[in-house]
């Protein structure tokens, strides 16, 4: 199963995740796991009826309009992207701006509920972030739910209340790390070709970006031949030439019905100076790491934020004056380092694509790829049982600064409202 391969895969002292050690009330079941899950769920909900956009940008109605095209039979086809805002009896299109992936998810919803599109996007989502959730257990059993905190963090919280692809593309990230996982523990697996060729196949189907992770699998392939494991080397490169040539087929199709390879022409790196893209990057990653907010830092001295910048410095330097107390370090476990390769691969890889093509802003949503794989390695290694003592002195405060960040993401207007109509 995978929980045998998301443990200390090349730790021979401990070969499971759970040890004869007294366990603390965080130890218990899956149950907290589950328990976050359903508040995220709840929270979500909450957010989306309140907010006047019901959390929906441009891109997510076109989104929105496919996926109704095509549960209805009329196909992928929407209004041009050119024309928006989009009217009433708008002429239609091929949908090669975006690849099909999201709409299809969404579209496999709304038949098999009957819900609207936006109810579905939004269950797309859930659906998605449930799986993720079962990877962090079959990874921590029941230490997963300190990785799930992680997702009541702000930038979470945006990618899965908005009808985006990202909260799809990010679980299939994950997925493809424990593919990986898997071919680096030795287990014979002949069915590994598939399962590399299905996930890259389906990460470019979510986002056009997902081609980053060819890359990433190409560099795992060319280890595995320097380390002389050719049989596992042959499963990449057979994963890699399917996808490949499912990718330029693909490419060619959009070709033919807009005349563009990606639905339009995007190789403008003149646009932005490099000293605007630099600025731009560092104030992303910034953001990036800024686990509780509730908007998109820009540089305005506002004091709430200050103060949540302040709480978040405070917990790091708590926990990096404690690191000595760490029995597994991240090169020592692999499932931590491959996580942690992979965001550090995506960065890279966007950072290129956003250069040369420039598109949305470094922010929550063009950053998740990056910051997920490494918080969930971070909270990741908290979890581990051989890092029990550094675990017993400050989970309890990571618990209470999720909350915080939890707190941040609510409605909070509307629900101190509703308090105080309880009592007019």
């Amino acid at each position: 199963m995978a929980c045998n391969y998301f443990s200390t895969l090349n730790n021979p002292e401990t070969k499971h995740l759970h040890t004869n050690h007294p366990q603390r009330w965080y130890h218990h079941s899956s149950g907290w796991l589950w328990g976050i899950y359903l508040l995220i769920v709840a929270t979500v909900i909450l957010r989306v009826n309140v907010e006047s956009t019901n959390y929906t940008t441009p891109d997510s109605e076109y989104y929105l309009i496919v996926a109704e095209n095509v549960a209805t039979g009329k196909g992928y086809v929407s209004p041009h992207p050119m024309d928006y805002p989009i009217k009433t009896g708008a002429k239609e299109y091929p949908f090669t701006i975006w690849p099909v992936g999201y709409p299809s998810a969404i579209s496999s919803v709304i038949k098999l509920t009957g819900l609207n599109s936006l109810w579905a996007s939004k269950t797309v989502n859930l659906i998605f972030l449930g799986f993720i959730f079962l990877i962090l257990q079959a990874w921590l059993r029941g230490s997963a739910w300190i990785a799930g905190l992680y997702f009541l963090s702000y930038g979470k919280m945006e990618v899965f209340s908005y009808s985006w692809s990202e909260g799809g593309f990010l679980f299939l990230q994950l997925l493809l790390c424990l593919w990986i996982v898997r071919s680096l523990s030795g287990r014979a697996d002949r069915w590994l070709w598939f399962k590399l060729t299905s996930t890259l196949i389906c990460l470019f189907l979510f986002r056009y970006a997902g081609l980053i992770f060819f890359f990433f699998c190409a560099g795992w392939m060319v280890y595995f031949l320097i380390i002389q494991k050719h049989s596992c080397a042959a499963h990449y490169f057979g994963a890699l030439l399917l996808s490949s040539i499912f990718v330029l087929f693909y490419f060619h199709r959009n070709y033919e019905l807009s005349g563009f390879y990606s639905g339009m022409h995007r190789i403008q790196p003149e646009i932005e100076s490099v000293f605007h893209f630099t600025w731009l990057l560092i104030r992303g990653l910034f953001n990036e790491l800024m686990l509780a907010r509730n908007y998109f830092f820009k540089g305005d001295l506002d004091p709430l934020f200050i103060g949540l910048m302040v709480l978040q410095i405070t917990l790091m330097i708590q926990v990096f004056r404690q690191k000595h107390l760490l029995k597994l370090s991240i090169m020592q476990n692999q499932a931590i380092k491959v996580l942690s390769l992979c965001g550090l691969v995506y960065l890279i890889g966007i950072i290129i694509l956003r250069k040369i093509q420039p598109f949305d802003p470094f922010d929550f949503r063009i950053l998740a790829p990056y910051s997920t794989p490494l918080f969930i390695a971070f909270f990741g290694l908290v979890a581990l049982p051989e890092n029990k003592e550094f675990r017993q002195r400050n989970v309890s405060w990571i618990v209470i600064f999720m909350f915080i960040c939890w707190v941040m993401n609510l409605p909070k207007q509307f629900l101190i409202n509703q308090f105080l109509g309880l009592f007019s």
